[in-house]
């Protein structure tokens, strides 16, 4: 008989520790007349949550007639659970805004990555860039003898190379540029404001005229930032890239590795355009910056 009483003792401590009587309550009147007496922890437009002993009811408040609400300290609770709702209301925006930095960030890694294999691979391989091969029928000289034979043997511009001494690369078509690089990077990724503003929006053999243009820095190509990488220049990237969102604007920077070991920086400027992110040739990091702010 002892023991259960301790038994029981014991089981009412533990009662009372996790479900705390409370010295004030709140008095819902349902429509059917029902009074429910409690706690009040959590409010909707649609619901009320009350807390009954240990357990916690949620009323709708269709079913609701009246709540007499506890006079003492009601203020102080009401202030309470309305800095509680800004503070998740700030966690929650402060959360979304990582989530979308996160995610710009990769967007804008991805496009770096196209940008840079494009410009490592812009100039062309199968004529070094040249846009020509040496004519192998005048060796280059761009001269031949005539078929006849003169006593000043005369020589004759090549027809062939048309007397140039090159013939021009089929690989290229004799702009010494990649094409496949220069429709990545002057049709694919580029913004479209500038291809609007540059008048090829929707002229894809204009923008990349002007991208071979741009890449060989003749007149005629886009209009460029003066910190603009030059883009025909053999590099090696180093990875140490690191990448800052503005808003709808981001730049790039790495370091590069030249001839000698010699290194020196570089940055590229991305926008982003209804949601995608493109290669904003026209714009510096410091613009950049400040369109972001």
């Amino acid at each position: 008989m002892y023991r259960i009483i301790l038994y029981t003792a014991a089981v009412s401590i533990l009662f009372l520790t996790v479900f705390p009587r409370t010295s004030s309550a709140d008095v819902i009147k349902l429509k059917d007349g029902t009074k429910i007496e409690g706690k009040i922890i959590a409010e909707t437009d649609e619901q009320v949550v009350i807390q009954v002993g240990g357990k916690f009811k949620t009323i709708e408040r269709s079913k609701i007639e009246s709540i007499k609400r506890d006079d003492e300290g009601s203020e102080e609770k009401k202030e309470v659970k309305k800095k509680t709702d800004e503070e998740l209301e700030q966690e929650k925006k402060k959360r979304k805004e990582k989530e979308k930095k996160k995610k710009d960030r990769t967007a804008t890694k991805k496009l770096y990555d196209r940008w840079q294999r494009a410009r490592i691979k812009v100039n062309c391989s199968k004529c070094k860039a040249v846009g020509g091969h040496k004519c192998r029928k005048c060796k280059g000289t761009g001269k031949v003898h005539p078929t006849w034979i003169t006593k000043e043997r005369e020589w004759i511009p090549c027809k062939k190379c048309e007397g140039d001494g090159l013939v021009t690369c089929k690989s290229c078509k004799g702009t010494g540029c990649n094409p496949t690089s220069i429709k990545t990077m002057f049709w694919e990724i580029l913004d479209p404001g500038i291809k609007k503003r540059e008048g090829v929006e929707g002229d894809m053999k204009g923008a990349l005229e002007k991208g071979v243009e741009t890449v060989k820095k003749s007149f005629g190509g886009f209009t460029c930032d003066s910190s603009l990488p030059e883009l025909k220049k053999e590099v090696s990237v180093d990875k140490n890239l690191q990448i800052d969102i503005f808003g709808d604007w981001a730049v790039a920077s790495w370091k590069c590795v030249g001839k000698g070991s010699s290194t020196w920086s570089e940055k590229v400027v991305f926008h982003k355009v209804d949601g995608k992110w493109y290669w904003a040739l026209d714009k510096s990091p410091k613009e950049a910056q400040e369109g972001g702010e």
